[in-house]
């Protein structure tokens, strides 16, 4: 998915899983805008590795990971890499007080955004022709066979009808029916 798709999945997602968990209105209202950084063509989202990204080239660990790690899709798209971001959230969550545990909501909608940005990539991961050779879906392992969602190495196109169909249409009806449900 392009990156405009991604922010407008990423509130769809975080609604998804806050009208799941039967949460109040206000916590999926924060969830859903929080969500939107990391979801896509923005600083904060796994698209930091993009070769021509002025946050990448300026990122301090850019000159440790060298070689196919750096490349895009590589590292920063492997779900190991948010399944281990979220283990410090959760202990946060049991650790402090009830009272408390309303000022992780911002990290968790952040981290929504980071895995719904992974999980279209994976559906509608097959690169524009003008990325090149870029691997399709996300990686297994950091920086071994890509799988997505036609297979390995394969996806429906990041550019393409469904991609696009998805993030104008659907999506949109996706977060209508869950603010209805949610209220």
């Amino acid at each position: 998915m392009d990156g405009w798709a991604h922010r407008i999945g990423a509130p769809a997602f975080a609604l998804a899983l806050s009208t799941a968990a039967h949460a109040p209105l206000a916590v999926s209202a924060v969830l859903a805008v929080t969500s939107i950084p990391t979801a896509g063509g923005c600083r904060w989202s796994p698209d930091i590795d993009l070769e021509k990204s002025r946050t990448w080239q300026s990122c301090a660990w850019r000159t440790v990971v060298r070689g196919d790690a750096g490349k895009h899709r590589m590292l920063s798209h492997w779900i190991g890499l948010p399944a281990m971001a979220l283990l410090p959230l959760l202990f946060a969550t049991f650790a402090l007080p009830p009272s408390m545990t309303p000022l992780l909501l911002p990290a968790y909608g952040l981290h929504i955004g980071w895995t719904s940005h992974l999980l279209f990539d994976w559906m509608f991961g097959k690169p524009k022709t003008t990325y090149g050779k870029r691997p399709a879906g996300i990686p297994l392992r950091p920086c071994s066979v890509h799988v997505g969602l036609l297979g390995a190495g394969n996806g429906l196109k990041s550019n393409g009808w469904t991609a696009r169909l998805t993030a104008i249409v659907l999506l949109p009806l996706l977060m209508i029916a869950l603010a209805a449900v949610g209220m």
